[in-house]
């Protein structure tokens, strides 16, 4: 239960803080993905609620290959965080030792797909909801605005309370985590350039 409830938090009310770096050597949609997701081992972000001064780091812990795909540990703990991979302008999950889409950047204004997350399989999975140019606006210390986003909407249409959305900013990565129980802003990040 422990685990459910860690991973409940991972992946329901925290964001999966992955961001936006340079991507000079990459076209097309994986490049695409890459400016909005990068993935470089030493990446971190920190995001903070509004009116409160506790934060929560993410980070990209390490990476490995498996088969022919390149993977990166991502999550607040290494103990429970999850690999993933961008592949054509998406992004996938290691689930149960298969690739799962979470995110995908190729996807239009108002397209949807499905996110099958495990422990949703009996309710359909999430029904995933694309929303680009998106301008999302936030003050904490400083005023902060992001231009041309990303809004990725998870909805299982045959529950209460599950909604949440991850706001990805270009060169930047996820600036805002919303849902139904929390909503963390990004308030610092660091990127590394491998």
């Amino acid at each position: 239960m422990k685990i459910f409830y860690q991973r409940f938090l991972l992946y329901t009310t925290l964001p999966f803080v992955l961001f936006g770096c340079r991507s000079d050597n990459l076209t097309g949609t994986e490049g695409l993905a890459a400016t909005f997701f990068p993935l470089h081992v030493g990446n971190t972000w920190v995001y903070t609620h509004m009116g409160s001064t506790a934060t929560i780091t993410y980070q990209v812990y390490a990476k490995k290959v498996i088969g022919t795909h390149l993977y990166y540990q991502f999550g607040s703990s290494q103990e429970y965080a999850d690999w993933l991979r961008i592949d054509g302008g998406k992004v996938y999950r290691l689930e149960n030792n298969t690739d799962v889409l979470w995110l995908d950047f190729n996807r239009q204004d108002g397209d949807q797909y499905n996110y099958p997350q495990e422990n949703t399989s009996q309710l359909g999975g999430y029904v995933v909801t694309v929303r680009r140019d998106q301008i999302k606006e936030y003050e904490l210390e400083q005023k902060y605005k992001y231009t041309d986003c990303v809004n990725f909407f998870f909805d299982i249409p045959q529950a209460v309370d599950d909604e949440h959305g991850y706001i990805f900013a270009p060169g930047i990565g996820i600036v805002n985590f919303y849902g139904a129980w929390v909503n963390l802003y990004l308030e610092s990040w660091s990127i590394a350039e491998e």
